[in-house]
């Protein structure tokens, strides 16, 4: 699979399929190494700017442009070979970016003569929250080259203080409380970090890798036929709801995760069939209001599109007070911008070169959803998130049915019979109760 992958790009950006194959039949970390280092590929990090990082940091990065490091495979992950020969010339060159502030034993580590794989890790958002993605990245180069091979993990994310404090005294605390730390402790054999929120700048650490196996029998519980459902049910029923509707007059114009995406969002002109979307969402704070987590259109007749915006939550407890106005008010900013791209019949995807919008006649209403709770929730939920509809989803797994429980006011009623009629398609395993 990863030959035929790999053949099949067409930009040069990894390794091809005979090479990924050569690559494999190395037996050991050290030996994968060499070979890669013969294939004389180098590597450049990559510069974001979403994420502060320190003055020395980005001397940190000229630094390594001066010294020969070589790609793992692919040019654009941040996982890079260090030559045996280099260490020492980066000991050297790191030494003298960062003084006295260096621990003697990391560089005398670091100027060993072997291969050394550096692992490059932002890590963290600029409020200090785990970026979740960055904990594959240790064991991945972990994975690929085995456990003989030394691993360095760089870090400049802008870690919250007391994780600092922690990794310089209690590794193993820090490890247990945060699975990212878990991943960079229990795989690494050293951390240099350097980062807008460590006050001594760089803390290196050099760790020991231990492995500890589990000799206790791995039961695994029954599955039960009870299933404790959540919001991703709520979103899973409302994208099977309203997708593919076209011919009932309504369109999906944005679905929220599992299902869908959050990278854009489109609208139809249900007369002349033309689509038009809307990409690189912006943020709350560029227009205001909550971005929703499910957008859908309505032919309302005369040429009117009414758009239902809705916030989907596993419990209404946690619908914020007053949402509905701010779901409203980011739809409707965002649609007096113009669109990005057109997709007209029988033609592909094109710029949109005007600045006049496509569709104009638009009205915005409200919904939240969340799994049931009781009768008495709808109305309270109704008033205090100022929202137009509300759906509460009582799901049976034994019976394999999902009743949706409506509530609306006078500017959605008309949505009622719509979502009637759609529940047909479901050969009674998803029914409305309108309260």
């Amino acid at each position: 699979m990863v030959n035929s992958l790999a053949d099949a790009r067409k930009r040069r950006d990894t390794l091809r399929g005979d090479e990924w194959s050569a690559f494999f039949e190395q037996v050991t970390g050290n030996q994968k190494a060499n070979w890669l280092i013969q294939k004389q590929w180098g590597w450049q990090k990559k510069r974001a700017s979403k994420v502060e990082t320190t003055t020395t940091f980005q001397k940190l990065l000229e630094l390594f442009a001066s010294v020969q490091t070589m790609s793992v495979g692919a040019s654009d992950i941040p996982i890079c070979v260090l030559p045996p020969h280099e260490r020492l010339n980066l000991a050297t060159k790191i030494l003298h970016l960062y003084s006295n502030s260096v621990d003697p034993e990391f560089i005398k580590w670091l100027g060993l003569a072997a291969p050394l794989v550096i692992v490059w890790i932002t890590g963290f958002k600029p409020k200090g929250d785990d970026s979740r993605p960055d904990r594959g990245l240790v064991p991945l180069a972990r994975m690929l080259f085995g456990d003989e091979i030394e691993i360095l993990a760089i870090i400049s994310g802008p870690a919250k203080p007391d994780m600092w404090l922690l990794l310089q005294n209690n590794t193993e605390q820090l490890a247990q409380q945060n699975g990212l730390w878990e991943a960079v402790i229990r795989l690494s054999n050293a951390i240099f970090a350097d980062s807008p929120t460590l006050a001594s700048r760089p803390l290196t650490r050099l760790l020991t890798l231990v492995r500890q196996r589990n000799k206790n029998t791995i039961r695994f519980p029954i599955t039960s036929a009870i299933t404790n459902f959540s919001e991703h049910d709520v979103d899973t029923v409302i994208h099977l709801l309203f997708s593919t509707n076209m011919a009932q007059g309504i369109f999906e114009v944005m679905c929220n995760p599992p299902g869908g995406d959050w990278s854009g969002l489109s609208m139809v002109d249900f007369q002349t069939g033309a689509e038009f979307r809307w990409t690189s969402l912006p943020r709350v704070s560029g227009v205001g209001g909550k971005r929703p987590d499910h957008v859908i259109q309505f032919d309302s007749g005369g040429g009117v599109n009414t758009l239902l915006a809705i916030e989907s939550k596993d419990i209404p407890a946690k619908i914020p007070v007053n949402l509905g106005t701010d779901l409203i008010a980011y739809i409707e900013k965002l649609f007096k911008i113009p669109p990005i791209t057109a997709k007209f019949p029988d033609s592909t995807w094109q710029l949109w070169q005007s600045d006049n919008l496509p569709i104009t006649n638009i009205n915005v209403i409200s919904g939240g959803a969340f799994c049931w709770t009781q009768e008495s929730d709808l109305a309270v939920y109704l008033e205090k998130c100022q929202l137009d509809m509300v759906i509460a989803i009582e799901f049976d797994s034994v019976k394999e049915v999902a009743l949706l429980h409506l509530k609306v006011r006078l500017r959605a009623e008309f949505l009622l019979p719509k979502i009637q009629h759609l529940t047909h398609y479901f050969g009674g395993r998803l029914k409305i109760q309108v309260h």
